[in-house]
C-alpha cells in the first residue's frame, strides 16, 4: 500500500521517499476523483510534489498570485518542465484562459468563497479536468473553506470522512527547520487613553445608496488598525475623514451617492479631488432628510478620535522602531523580516529606520532602500534559500526586511531566521503562513518568532483571542479525517522495513494472496484489495467487538487494528477462508447499495431534472426517429455518471434552461463527451490478509453467514 514506483528525479529536484509516496497518493486522488486537495505545512516542498505529478501531462495550467509567477516558472525550468502560469487576479478581471489535462491551483485558499468572479471561472475551468489545489492553510475561518474548494472537483453533495481521506492528502511533517522559538513581545507607545471608548461609542456612518452603515465592520476595521500601529489607525481614520468629505459633498447636491460613484474620488495623503465632475453623478434618488446630520455626526467623532491620538502617533512609531533597533542588536548577524498586514506599519518604520545599514522595506511592488536601487526579486534572492551569510562590511547587504503581508505567502526567505508580527492575523492561517516563509525546507538555523504587544483596548475590541481559537477549531475539524490518515501511514511505515527482508521467492509470487496472522489486543483483520487492473489499492479493516463485525476502511478504524499489532502467529488456512466468505459477503452489499445509490456523484435533484428531460425528448421523437433517439439518450444517460464537480453541475443547469429542447440536447451531448474516465470501481482481489487474534487461545470469530445483520 506505501510502496512507490514514482521516480525519485524530477528535472534538478530529487524526491524523498515520504514525498514519492505522496506522489503516489496524488495521482490515485487524481484517477479516482478528478482532483486532490495537498493540505502539507508551509515550506514542506507542494511545489515540488505538484512539479513531479505534472511530468505525467503533456498539457498543464498552473494558476498562482500573481507575486508568486516568476517563482514557479524558475521552478518549472529546474524541474525541465514547460507549463503555462496564469495568476488568479487574471482570473478575478474575467479573463478566461485555455484549460489543460491538469490544472494545479496554488495557495488554493483564494478560492474559498463561491460567489467570486474568479471561483466562477476555476469552476468552469476546472469541468472534466483533473484538479490539483495546494494550500497549507485550506481552512481560513470555518470549515466551509475546505468544502468550496472540494466542490471544484466533487461537486456539491458534502464527502464522507473515508472520501475526505482519500482527496485531502496532508502529511504530518513539518518543515524541516531548526526548532522555533518564541521571543518576549516587543512594545510600542504606552496605550492612549479613551482610545477604545471612542471606537465603541462610534456613531453609525451614513450608508451610500447601494449599501449599509456596517458600522460593527468599520468598528473592527478601526481597532485592527490600532492593533498594528498609531500610523496605521491616524491613516484609516483619514481616509474614512475624506470618504465622508465626498459623500457630503454629493448630498449637498440633493443626490444620494452610490459605491461607484465614491470610486470617483481621488484620495491622497492629504488631500481629495473629483477625478470626474460633479455632474457624472446622474442618481435621481434623493437622501433623507436627516443624512447630513447622520453624517457630521460621525464625521465630528472620527475628527475628534483622529486629534486625541495625533501627539502620540510620531512617539508609537518611535518606540516600535527602538524595539527593532534593539532586536538587531540582540539577534547579530541573523537577519530579521518583520512583516505588517498595514502598509502604513511598514512605512512608518521604514521612515524612522532608514538609517539604519541594511534595512529594506517592500510595499506591494515597490522596494524602499537607503543602499541603492534594489528590485522586488534582487530582495527575495538576497534571502532566499542560497542566501550568504550577513557580512556588517556590506554596504549592500540586507539585514532587516520589512514588508507587507504580500509576502507572507508562497515566498521563501530562508536567509532570515528571525520572523517578527508587527501586527496580528486575523486567522491561525496567516500566522503560519508568515512564519513559514522562514521556517521552512532548507533553513539552516534556528527559527526565532516575536511579536508587538496588542493594545488591550483593541484586543478586547477585536475579542482575538477567542476568533483565533474558534477559527482553529474549524480548521482542526475540518481537516481531522486527513490527519488520521497520516497518523495510519506514519504507524505502517516502519512494516516497510520488514518488507525489505522477504524472501525472493515471496516477491515473485505477487499475484498469490499473502497471508500472516499476530497477536493483537482485537479479533481482527486488516486485508489490502486491489482491483482487477493492479491499479486502485484499498485496505481494509475488521473488528469482531461485542459479538458482531464492524467492517471499513476509515482510517480511525485501521489505526486502532494496526496499532496494536504484536508477536507473528502461525496462520490458519481456516481463519483465512472465514474471513474470505467475509469479504465476499461485505463486497456483494457494498455493491448492491452503490447499484441502489446509483453511480452519479452529482445532486439527485439535478439528476431526476436530466431523466426527465431526456424522457421528454425520447417521447416527442417520432415513431421514425424513436431507434436514433433512444441511442442518443441511452449514451448521455451512460456518460453521465463520469461527470462531477460544481463546475458540470452549473453547466448542466445551464443547460437545462434552455428553452429549445434540442439545444438542451446538444449541450449534455457536449458535456458527456468532454467527461473524463475515471477510475473509481470497486476493489475486489484480496492481495494480502493480516489476521489479528487477542489469544492464540481464544476460538476465532465465526464470520457470519450472507443474510446477516451484524455485517455494516
Amino acid at each position: 500500500m506505501l510502496a512507490s514506483e514514482e521516480r525519485a528525479q524530477v528535472g534538478r529536484f530529487t524526491l524523498r521517499e515520504m514525498q514519492r509516496r505522496s506522489v503516489a497518493e496524488i495521482r490515485r486522488a487524481l484517477q479516482a476523483h478528478g482532483g486532490a486537495l495537498l493540505a502539507d505545512a508551509p515550506g514542506s516542498g507542494k511545489t515540488v510534489l505538484a512539479l513531479a505529478v505534472a511530468q505525467s501531462y503533456d498539457d498543464v495550467l498552473v494558476l498562482v498570485p500573481a507575486a508568486l509567477r516568476d517563482q514557479w516558472m524558475r521552478a518549472a525550468t529546474r524541474a525541465r518542465l514547460t507549463l503555462r502560469v496564469e495568476s488568479h487576479e487574471s482570473l478575478s478581471r474575467g479573463n478566461q484562459p485555455r484549460s489543460a489535462a491538469l490544472i494545479v491551483v496554488d495557495e488554493a485558499h483564494h478560492f474559498r468563497n463561491r460567489t467570486s468572479v474568479r471561483y466562477r471561472a476555476l469552476a468552469a475551468l476546472a469541468r472534466g479536468r483533473q484538479l490539483l489545489l495546494l494550500s497549507a492553510t485550506p481552512v481560513v475561518n470555518r470549515r466551509a473553506d475546505r468544502d468550496a474548494l472540494l466542490a471544484l472537483f466533487l461537486g456539491s453533495i458534502p464527502a464522507s470522512a473515508a472520501l475526505l481521506e482519500q482527496v485531502v492528502l496532508r502529511r504530518d511533517s513539518t518543515p524541516l527547520a531548526a526548532v522555533v522559538r518564541r521571543l518576549p513581545p516587543l512594545r510600542g507607545a504606552p496605550e492612549v487613553p479613551r482610545v477604545a471608548a471612542r471606537l465603541s461609542s462610534l456613531p453609525p456612518p451614513f450608508p451610500t445608496l447601494d449599501g449599509s452603515a456596517a458600522a460593527a465592520l468599520i468598528r473592527i476595521t478601526l481597532a485592527m488598525a490600532w492593533s498594528s500601529s498609531l500610523a496605521a489607525l491616524d491613516a484609516a481614520l483619514r481616509r474614512r475623514i475624506q470618504r465622508g468629505s465626498a459623500i457630503a459633498d454629493v448630498l449637498r447636491t440633493g443626490r444620494w451617492p452610490s459605491r461607484d460613484r465614491l470610486r470617483d474620488w481621488v484620495l491622497g495623503q492629504d488631500a481629495m479631488q473629483l477625478s470626474m465632475p460633479l455632474v457624472t453623478v446622474d442618481h435621481t434618488a434623493a437622501p433623507p432628510p436627516d443624512a447630513m446630520v447622520t453624517l457630521e455626526a460621525h464625521l465630528e467623532a472620527v475628527r475628534a478620535m483622529r486629534a486625541s491620538i495625533a501627539p502620540m502617533v510620531a512617539h508609537d512609531t518611535t518606540r516600535r522602531a527602538a524595539a527593532l533597533r534593539a532586536l538587531l542588536l540582540r539577534e547579530t548577524p541573523r537577519r530579521i523580516v518583520v512583516l505588517a498586514q498595514h502598509a502604513e506599519t511598514v512605512r512608518a518604520l521604514y521612515a524612522a529606520l532608514r538609517t539604519e545599514p541594511g534595512v529594506v522595506a517592500i510595499t506591494g511592488n515597490r522596494v524602499h532602500a537607503a543602499a541603492g536601487h534594489w528590485t522586488r526579486d534582487e530582495v527575495l534572492r538576497a534571502l532566499g534559500p542560497s542566501a550568504d551569510a550577513w557580512r556588517p562590511d556590506d554596504p549592500r547587504g540586507i539585514r532587516m526586511l520589512l514588508a507587507t503581508d504580500l509576502l507572507a505567502e508562497g515566498v521563501e526567505l530562508q536567509g532570515c531566521a528571525t520572523i517578527i508580527h508587527a501586527d496580528p492575523a486575523w486567522t491561525p492561517a496567516r500566522f503560519e503562513q508568515r512564519e513559514g516563509r522562514v521556517a521552512r525546507e532548507g533553513q539552516r538555523q534556528e527559527v526565532h518568532v516575536g511579536r508587538f504587544a496588542l493594545p488591550a483596548g483593541a484586543e478586547a475590541l477585536l475579542e482575538l483571542r477567542d476568533r483565533l481559537l474558534r477559527k482553529r477549531r474549524a480548521r482542526r475539524a475540518a481537516l481531522l479525517a486527513s490527519d488520521a490518515a497520516t497518523a495510519l501511514r506514519q504507524t505502517l511505515e516502519p512494516w516497510l522495513a520488514n518488507a525489505a527482508r522477504l524472501s525472493d521467492a515471496a516477491v515473485a509470487c505477487r499475484n498469490q494472496p499473502r497471508l500472516a496472522a499476530a497477536s493483537s489486543q482485537h479479533d481482527g483483520f486488516i486485508a489490502l484489495l486491489q482491483d482487477a487492473s493492479d491499479q486502485r489499492q484499498q485496505l481494509l479493516g475488521g473488528l469482531w467487538t461485542a459479538g458482531k463485525w464492524t467492517l471499513g476502511s476509515g482510517a480511525e478504524l485501521l489505526l486502532t487494528l494496526t496499532a496494536s499489532v504484536e508477536a507473528p502467529l502461525q496462520v490458519s488456512q481456516r481463519e483465512a477462508q472465514r474471513v474470505r466468505r467475509l469479504l465476499c459477503t461485505w463486497q456483494r452489499r457494498e455493491t448492491a447499495r452503490a447499484a441502489l445509490r446509483g453511480k452519479s456523484k452529482l445532486p439527485a435533484e439535478l439528476v431526476r431534472a436530466v431523466h426527465q428531460r431526456l424522457d421528454r425528448w425520447v417521447s416527442r421523437a417520432s415513431l421514425a426517429e424513436r431507434g436514433a433517439s433512444v441511442a442518443r439518450v441511452t449514451a448521455i444517460r451512460r456518460g453521465f455518471t463520469s461527470l462531477r464537480g460544481l463546475g458540470a453541475e452549473r453547466a448542466i443547469a445551464t443547460a437545462l434552461r434552455a428553452d429549445d429542447l434540442n439545444d438542451c440536447m446538444d449541450q449534455l451531448e457536449l458535456l458527456v463527451a468532454s467527461a473524463p474516465t475515471m477510475d473509481a470501481g470497486a476493489t475486489d482481489r484480496i492481495s494480502a490478509l493480516l489476521i489479528l487474534r487477542r489469544s492464540p487461545d481464544d476460538p476465532a470469530p465465526q464470520a457470519p453467514s450472507t443474510g446477516s445483520a451484524a455485517t455494516r
